[in-house]
C-alpha cells in the first residue's frame, strides 16, 4: 500500500533530520530552530488535504526562493519544483522521492472522484503530510540560517 511506503520514507528521513539536527557544527554550533506547524485538521477530508498540500507547496517555494536566490515569482508545478530543488542538490534522492510519492497520492485523492480511501487511511495520510511539512520547514530554517549545512546533501 502506498501509505506505508510513505510512512516508511518519512521516517528515514526523519531520523536523518533529527540527527543532522542535533549534530554540533563548528566551535559555536548555532541551534535549529523547528517551528511548529500552524495546520488544523478540519471533519472535511479533502479540505484538509487541500489546506495541507498548499501549506506543503508554499513551503518548497520558499525553500527553492532561498536556495536559488529567487525572487522571481514564475509559475512552477510542484513536480518541477521537487526536481529543480534535488538538481540543486538543496533536497536528497530520498526526499524527492517521499515528495514525489506523497504528491501523486495527493493528486488521486483529490482529483480522481472514484478514488476513495477510509477515514484511518485519510488520518495516516494527513499525518505524513504533516510530518513532510515538519522536515520541509526544518530545510527552510537551516537555509534561513545560512550557518549550518543544508539537510538533503548527498
Amino acid at each position: 500500500m502506498e501509505l506505508q511506503e510513505l510512512n516508511k520514507k518519512i521516517e528515514i528521513i526523519e531520523e536523518k533530520t533529527t540527527a543532522e539536527k542535533n549534530e554540533q557544527r563548528g566551535l559555536n554550533a548555532p541551534e535549529v530552530e523547528t517551528k511548529e506547524t500552524e495546520f488544523e485538521i478540519s471533519t472535511e477530508l479533502s479540505t484538509n488535504i487541500l489546506k495541507l498540500s498548499i501549506e506543503i507547496e508554499k513551503t518548497l517555494k520558499e525553500i527553492y526562493e532561498l536556495g536559488f536566490h529567487s525572487e522571481e515569482k514564475i509559475p512552477i508545478s510542484v513536480f518541477k519544483l521537487i526536481e529543480k530543488l534535488n538538481e540543486g542538490r538543496i533536497i536528497d534522492n530520498e526526499t524527492s522521492d517521499l515528495l514525489k510519492s506523497f504528491w501523486n497520492l495527493r493528486n488521486k485523492t483529490v482529483h480522481n472522484h472514484n478514488f476513495e480511501i477510509e477515514k484511518k487511511e485519510f488520518i495516516s495520510f494527513t499525518d505524513v503530510g504533516i510530518r513532510i511539512l515538519r522536515i520541509l520547514k526544518i530545510i527552510r530554517n537551516n537555509k534561513l540560517d545560512g550557518k549550518l549545512p543544508h539537510y538533503g546533501l548527498n
